[in-house]
């Protein structure tokens, strides 16, 4: 898969930029294991993201002339998403108090420095071609870990979904299916040279076959999109043009349209994955997995985060929540999850993530920022699809001396980001620092993968900061409209989802929502007793439903040093007799005081309509005393 042989121009220059793009995307893989030590995945995350920065602090020059590449393509759309980002950050309630909310903007900011470096700090051919490999193998090494770790496993099926190497099967299954694209489009090309090709081969096969056992349905869905798209790319490479000569091209096949079908390369790989995965006996799991009606009973608490966060953009439309505040806020909104107190001593898991990154990142930046990052990523594609485009004419494109690596790279690429594109909209795992660096690091492999190898011939050799012919070209009317109406339309999406979601609220009847003080014995509260009161709420059908988390709790006494302890003894969390339903307050009665305790309470239901309730104990004097012990 490298960059080799008579199309390809070797150069001198050092690739220490590839290297450490690998490097870095290797130590943020590592610091998203769980079965590392908490401090040194801390570590090896902290060094993962410095680098791309002194990358981009002391690199020599830029293969383009940045203040004309800043003009084009999705790079204005990147910059003003980093700039919203900061925006988001000031904006978060939590951003001094919660290592949440500063993760998230360096996740943001590491992706977009990373970008850039792949598209304009790799500065030939070979650079890219050794950060393309250096990508497939961080890729298939996981996946030969995977297959190590299984083969000890006695439980199959509940080992590759908790025990991965992410700890879920989600975040396996997103590194591989972005992985994949990039080695199958070099199998899927005729033109590949025989020996890169089976190189390919055996990536594919490894991170194929992973990717099946990972179990991640997301990530099936992305991984087939992107299949498909490298079927229509590669048929556009092909060339297949009226009066066109196919030179530099394998001669075709000879034969019948059914030997062509079962010889070709897509055909053989398929074959051979389907036969690993029935003689090897784990069909069977694969097959529940893919069930469709087990993807509608696992779906329905995601599709209640969803509306969730929907509500959520709609609640603040414009900048949303704040960085990191939907994992903190949204148990407020969908009573999944943990509660902000949880939260904020343990940290957030997937229970609290949206499974919907487009979701979550409109609660927490605002419609603004999700048409931003749609247009983005849309900018991006539609600059990729016009290159693969204009390749068919070569006689009239600025883009005909791009050797054929160049155009396969740009294939596995564009088709890398249409398969995470469609995987973002049932995976939590972008929100990995890992995963999401990734996912830009490919687009600015397409990016670089369109610059003219002269034009990176010419940059190399004279240590030009300007180039003859960028890698993106200008901006024409088509490319310049639809990012920003692809963004337009997502962010209307999500806002008229939260707006449906609390019109429907208006029309149905009120619930009902008390709170009750429980294991309380008859008469006063003695000093030293706990008061507990369970938080309940049922719909209008009178269904009981959950209160935990996003129950809001206050309490209040008129003896100030009394107030003060019972802080100090104060607990949130479920009431045990209904661990699904109920959140709880519980407080230790202070002594000295004969004031009465309130409690109140407030809720928000599945249609953001708000419910108060109070609830007050009267406190004794009298200190119960304890029983003496009896003698046996």
């Amino acid at each position: 898969m490298s960059a080799g042989g008579k199309e390809s121009i070797s150069f001198e220059a050092g690739g220490y930029v590839a290297a450490g793009l690998t490097i870095s995307i290797a130590l943020l893989l590592l610091g998203d294991t769980p079965r590392i030590r908490e401090d040194l995945r801390s570590l090896f995350i902290a060094a993962g993201t410095i680098i791309p920065f002194l990358l981009f602090a002391f690199i020599r020059f830029y293969v383009d002339d940045l203040r004309i590449a800043v003009r084009r393509g999705p790079n204005p759309w990147i910059l003003a998403l980093l700039a919203w980002s900061l925006v988001a950050f000031y904006v978060s309630p939590y951003r001094q108090i919660s290592a949440i909310v500063s993760s998230d903007l360096v996740r943001v900011f590491s992706g977009g420095v990373i970008y850039l470096l792949a598209a304009y700090g790799l500065r030939s051919p070979r650079e890219v071609s050794n950060a393309a490999v250096g990508l497939t193998c961080l890729g298939v090494l996981v996946g030969l870990a995977e297959f190590y770790d299984i083969g000890g496993s006695h439980n199959l099926s509940s080992y590759v979904r908790l025990n991965t190497i992410f700890g879920s099967h989600e975040g396996l299954g997103t590194l591989l299916m972005l992985a994949l694209p990039v080695p199958l489009a070099f199998v899927l090309n005729n033109e590949t040279e025989e020996k890169r090709r089976l190189v390919g081969l055996a990536a594919t096969l490894i991170l194929g076959v992973a990717l099946v056992m990972a179990r991640t349905r997301s990530a099936w869905i992305g991984i087939t999109a992107a299949f498909l798209a490298l079927i229509l790319f590669n048929h556009w490479l092909s060339g297949k043009l009226p009066g066109r000569s196919q030179r530099g091209s394998k001669p075709q096949r000879q034969g019948n349209a059914v030997i062509s079908f079962l010889t070709s390369p897509a055909t053989l790989l398929v074959l051979t994955l389907v036969g690993i995965l029935i003689f090897t006996g784990v069909s069977s799991f694969i097959q529940s997995r893919a069930s469709l009606q087990t993807a509608i009973v696992d779906s329905g608490h995601r599709f209640d985060l969803w509306k969730a966060g929907a509500r959520m953009t709609s609640d603040r439309p414009l900048t949303g929540w704040g960085l990191g505040s939907f994992l903190i806020l949204q148990g407020r909104w969908s009573h999944i999850g943990d509660d902000v107190a949880a939260i904020m001593t343990r940290g957030a898991d997937e229970s609290n993530n949206a499974h919907n990154y487009y979701v979550q990142w409109a609660a927490d930046t605002g419609a603004v920022g999700l048409f931003l990052h749609i247009a983005a990523v849309t900018a991006f594609l539609v600059i990729g699809l016009r290159g693969l485009w204009n390749l068919r004419r070569t006689s009239k494109s600025s883009l005909s001396n791009v050797p054929t690596f160049q155009k396969t790279l740009l294939a596995g690429c564009v088709a890398a980001v249409i398969g995470g594109c469609v995987d973002m909209i049932a995976s939590p795992a972008y929100t990995f620092h890992s995963l999401s660096s990734i996912f830009w690091l490919l687009m600015g492999l397409g990016v670089a993968a369109l610059r003219p190898a002269t034009t990176a011939s010419t940059a190399v050799n004279s240590r030009n900061l300007s180039s003859p012919v960028p890698a993106l070209p200008s901006a024409s009317l088509f490319s310049g409209i639809i990012p920003p109406l692809a963004g337009g339309a997502a962010a209307a999406i999500v806002l008229f989802v939260g707006h449906q979601q609390t019109a429907v609220g208006r029309r149905l009847p009120r619930g009902t929502f008390q709170i009750v003080a429980v294991k309380q014995k008859p008469g006063p509260v003695l000093a030293g007793d706990k008061v507990l009161w369970q938080a309940v709420y049922r719909d209008h059908k009178g269904v009981r439903t959950n209160t935990y988390p996003g129950t809001i709790w206050e309490f209040s006494s008129p003896d100030a040093l009394a107030l003060e302890q019972m802080k100090r003894s104060v607990a949130f969390s479920r009431y045990g007799k209904h661990p699904d339903f109920d959140s709880s307050l519980s407080i230790t009665a202070p002594s000295g005081t004969a004031q009465p305790i309130t409690a109140h309470a407030s809720f928000y239901d599945a249609y953001s309509r708000r419910y108060d309730a109070w609830s007050s104990v009267s406190v004794s004097r009298t200190i119960r005393l304890a029983r003496p012990k009896t003698k046996p």
